[in-house]
């Protein structure tokens, strides 16, 4: 068992609301293809897209791919998106992912249904042709939600599951009750605001604890100290870090390959009364903790919750 007891406290400067200029070695944005709300880019010296990062707003997610404007309320978190659509290029490139955004944003225009799953799927479809990656017909998605997004990003893992490679959602809407072992072996994260004002933690919580109970591969952090609309340079890192360690897990060793399923006894547990621990020498109730693909990212939520301030 591990205890990390040094703490990183991270503060983000208020900037202004335009785009940042890439830094150095950034990744910037690739010619998008636009299909009619959404807008889908594919990294420059790819060859075979091996997969999809989608994200669902909350903002204006073709953002994360024209590095245009996401219309956050605030310009310390518009900032703080563009880096963080930096950072997914950046991950998009290394892994030949292809990223899908959308201007559709909140439960209105999103509404969490079958028809929502199908005009994804049409985008995907329609940018394939376009593109000449029929490969993107079939890839793996790998789905993050932000805030009024969660609803159909969760629903859309639920429903597809055996499409989906992972759920990362931030302040999330409560997320379903699952059953279904397929959906239940998707990696799901949840990142919540400590101060949450316009959602539910404590629904959220509830959903976490029943699922990660039913064997679901889920892990939850509450960030201290911040608001709903916050997204801190340690928010970016567990996301990302997070990701990239479920992308090389999941990902088969071809780009036809089905996606290849996590043994949660492989994984590493966390929780603020026993620290993290690899699966097989954990002390305290399996069920009860959060579950992590690798030491790594356990460690770094352990330090990001502020899990070690009170040992």
């Amino acid at each position: 068992m591990i205890r990390l007891t040094t703490i990183t406290l991270v503060f983000l400067a208020i900037l202004p609301a335009q785009a940042p200029a890439s830094g150095e070695g950034a990744a910037g944005p690739a010619d998008p293809i636009e299909i009619g709300d959404f807008a889908l880019s594919i990294p420059a010296g790819v060859p075979t897209v091996r997969g999809i990062l989608l994200a669902l707003g909350g903002p204006d997610t073709r953002a994360f791919i024209t590095d245009g404007l996401f219309g956050a309320p605030l310009p310390e978190l518009e900032a703080s998106l563009h880096e963080l659509g930096r950072e997914w290029r950046t991950l998009a490139a290394d892994h030949g992912l292809a990223l899908l955004g959308t201007s559709r944003q909140g439960k209105t225009e999103l509404p969490n249904q079958v028809q929502t799953d199908q005009l994804i799927f049409d985008a995907i479809g329609d940018a394939a042709r376009i593109s000449g990656h029929s490969e993107l017909a079939s890839a793996p998605i790998f789905v993050y939600g932000i805030s009024g997004g969660t609803p159909q990003a969760i629903g859309f893992a639920a429903r597809n599951p055996e499409r989906v490679g992972a759920l990362l959602l931030k302040v999330p809407a409560p997320p379903e009750r699952l059953s279904r072992a397929e959906a239940l072996a998707v990696p799901t994260y949840l990142i919540l605001a400590e101060h949450e004002a316009m959602g539910d933690n404590k629904a959220v919580i509830a959903v976490f604890e029943a699922n990660r109970r039913a064997g679901g591969l889920w892990a939850m952090a509450v960030e201290p100290g911040v608001p709903h609309h916050s997204l801190t340079p340690g928010h970016r890192s567990i996301a990302v870090n997070w990701l990239l360690a479920i992308v090389a897990l999941r990902l088969g060793a071809t780009t036809q390959g089905p996606l290849r399923n996590i043994p949660e006894s492989t994984g590493w547990l966390g929780h603020p009364d026993f620290g993290v621990s690899e699966w097989a020498g954990y002390p305290g109730d399996r069920g009860a903790a959060s579950w992590f693909p690798t030491r790594g990212t356990a460690e770094e939520w352990w330090e990001f919750t502020g899990s070690g301030d009170a040992h």
